[in-house]
């Protein structure tokens, strides 16, 4: 683990700003690694302390949400550990350490997972931004192909063709991956003991599935206490909200 001229109202808030990221800055890095320093030295309650904080004020790194999920496997909290190990690597997918501790514990806590389909494994371990980055670009290269083939005086249409056409498939390639990264917006872990998935909004009504700390869910719908959930092996149930947290935090 431990990775012209200017009006003076605008004068006044440009300075302000510099100087709070000047400030600033340095502050939360020393924050962050007075955690690690903590968890080095075996206080792993203050180090949760800070972490938690980090992710409070959305200082939101793979290396956060590592280190905080490390610290939870060592204080017994392995569904916490869990989804925070999920959110390292949904903002640094290639994570080898996170990637390696998340099937460890999964193993430990027999969680239930989600079939993965055959299709993800077409898509390299990059983060939505860059996808977004290479539909964009491919977009742009099929729009001024066909531009160019549209022209009468335009030679080699061979070649503008196939560019045309390579470009669009890597963007169909991009957004599809884009498209797969969407669906993962809904997935949610179980992040306590012994939870219970309910035909029924009631803590009396029929059992649907147990499901182990560590567990995925997809949100479907919300009342109240409770959570609608689609659950690993085609299962629909019934969970009670302050049982599971989304892997992807949502912006407040």
């Amino acid at each position: 683990m431990t990775r012209t001229d200017i009006t003076h109202p605008l004068r006044v808030l440009l300075a302000t700003g510099l100087l709070l990221a000047v400030c600033g800055v340095p502050v939360r890095a020393a924050s962050f690694d007075d955690a690690n320093k903590l968890y080095e030295q075996g206080k792993f309650e203050e180090a949760l302390a800070m972490y938690d904080s980090a992710v409070v004020r959305q200082d939101h790194t793979a290396n956060l949400f590592y280190n905080l999920a490390n610290t939870e496997y060592r204080l017994k909290q392995p569904g916490l550990a869990i989804l925070n190990y999920e959110r390292a690597l949904v903002l640094e997918p290639a994570h080898p350490e996170a990637g390696r501790n998340l099937q460890l514990i999964r193993g430990q806590t027999g969680a239930m997972l989600f079939e993965v389909p055959w299709w993800r494994a077409i898509f390299p371990a990059w983060r939505a931004d860059v996808y977004a980055l290479t539909v964009a670009v491919a977009g742009w290269i099929a729009v001024f192909s066909v531009a160019f083939l549209w022209r009468p005086r335009t030679r080699n249409r061979t070649l503008w063709w196939g560019l045309a056409f390579g470009s669009l498939s890597v963007a169909a390639y991009g957004a599809f991956a884009l498209w797969a990264d969407w669906r993962q917006q809904d997935v949610g872990i179980v992040t306590r003991s012994g939870v219970v998935a309910r035909l029924a909004p009631a803590d009396r009504a029929e059992v649907a599935q147990n499901l182990p700390e560590g567990s995925q869910v997809r949100v479907l719908s919300e009342r109240g206490a409770w959570i609608y959930c689609a659950l690993p092996g085609k299962q629909l149930g019934w969970l009670p909200a302050q049982a599971l947290d989304r892997v992807r935090i949502m912006d407040t």
